[in-house]
């Protein structure tokens, strides 16, 4: 098995756009856009099993917001649309942050959890079990996408 198969099988979903994608990170083209990863936001990450990247995301973006609502209280201190113009800063520039950073983070978890694989991996294994394995450690997770979506209603609902 050749060694841009087994990104595939880690890919999952999307292997030829990850692929192409992966070929333009280990040229030196580090950030590509992934409208998904923007789009989505945690939702993605946590689709793509990058939990402790969301953690990451989730805190930071809970400080950008608190930093933003509180600018924006000091500068127009009598809006009761105080909340209303923090989302209009942080949605579109979370937006464009996260389109950026999504391939980047995937593409550089991929390469290291790949390379770890090969390099720990007996030779003589069949294609199967390799692909079955990098399939468990990559892919795509429908479940954690929906508890994320889960969590994060239920966090609004309670905020």
């Amino acid at each position: 098995m050749q060694r841009i198969d087994l990104y595939k099988e880690f890919f999952t979903h999307e292997k030829e756009y990850y692929a192409e994608k992966l070929s333009d990170f280990e040229q030196g083209k580090k950030y590509s856009f992934n409208f998904w990863a923007g789009f989505l936001g945690l939702t993605w990450f946590c689709y793509r099993k990058m939990y402790l990247q969301s953690v990451v995301i989730f805190i930071a973006t809970g400080i950008f917001a608190v930093i933003t609502a509180i600018t924006i209280s000091i500068i127009n201190p009598f809006n009761v649309g105080t909340y209303l113009y923090s989302q209009f800063v942080i949605w579109p520039l979370s937006f464009v942050v996260l389109g950026y950073l999504g391939n980047y983070l995937y593409l550089k978890k991929s390469v290291k959890i790949v390379d770890q694989f090969i390099s720990s991996h007996n030779p003589e294994q069949t294609d199967i079990i390799k692909a079955a394995e990098l399939r468990e450690k990559g892919g795509t997770s429908m479940t954690s996408a929906l508890i994320c979506v889960g969590l994060l209603i239920l966090l609004q609902l309670l905020s």
